[in-house]
């Protein structure tokens, strides 16, 4: 589960990046173009990682699943850490929206 746990914060840190990113990038639009855009480009990699860690995060909650001595517990578990995906991808994709609407 430490593997778990590790993607599924680095997802998390990946969406918290992105936005402040996002939010430079916003506020240095009109005055400072270039640090705007290169802000831009970085809160846009920062999602971009995220597709790669969610289906990580997805293969690691399975591989936990079918490994499991207990599976009851297994799915238990595994009921928790994709309801915290599910909430990561809303996240990440309202992260999404506001580097698609930078202009």
């Amino acid at each position: 589960m430490e593997c778990i746990r590790f993607a599924v914060d680095t997802i998390a840190g990946n969406i918290d990046e992105a936005r402040r990113y996002i939010k430079l990038a916003m506020e240095y639009r009109e005055t400072q173009k270039p640090l705007a855009d290169w802000c831009r480009d970085m809160a846009a990699m920062h999602i971009n990682f995220n597709a790669a860690g969610m289906a990580n995060a997805r293969r690691l909650i399975d591989d936990m699943r079918a490994a499991s001595d207990h599976p009851e517990y297994a799915e238990g578990a595994a009921a928790v850490w994709m309801d915290w995906l599910m909430s990561l991808t809303s996240a990440n994709a309202e992260a999404k929206a506001m580097v698609d609407s930078y202009k």
